[in-house]
């Protein structure tokens, strides 16, 4: 509902050269909800000792075509992704939502405060884990 009545062209309009249009912030969406936040959930869950999975979400905007897109299937993907992202959610058993794992910035675990962002009604909300800056590793719910 939220894009219904917007048209190809305003969703390929980008307000500024280095700010994304309307396909590309849902695309980026994605791509996250598919090779970032639950990689990394299932890599702090079950092999933190692993490397820190790389991604690259800012060279994949232009890498894979975002504004290219089309709108309406764009959309669908990413909500069918959120989808299967909450049924993995629903399928861990006993999960240890104070596990720790090292990225490149420092050590990502979950922060103080009144909520995990890793639950799954964090999940629903759009709020994720995000380092608050690379140099500290400190990180906080920031919304999606």
């Amino acid at each position: 509902a939220l894009v219904a009545d917007v048209a190809p062209e305003q969703a390929r309009w980008k307000p500024a050269p280095d700010r994304w249009s309307i396909l590309e912030v849902i695309n980026h969406l994605f791509d996250e909800e598919r090779e970032d936040f639950r990689v990394h959930l299932d890599h702090i869950l079950h092999r933190p000792e692993d490397d820190w999975p790389k991604i690259r979400p800012m060279a994949w905007v232009e890498e894979r075509r975002y504004n290219d897109q089309e709108l309406e299937p764009s959309l669908e993907r990413f909500i069918a992704e959120r989808r299967d992202a909450l049924a993995w959610l629903d399928s861990l058993e006993s999960p240890d939502w104070d596990a720790e794992a090292e990225a490149p910035w420092g050590t990502m675990r979950r922060p103080t405060g009144p909520a995990c962002p890793w639950t799954r009604s964090a999940w629903r909300r759009g709020t994720r884990c995000s380092p608050s800056t690379t140099r500290r590793g400190s990180i906080r719910p920031i919304p999606c």
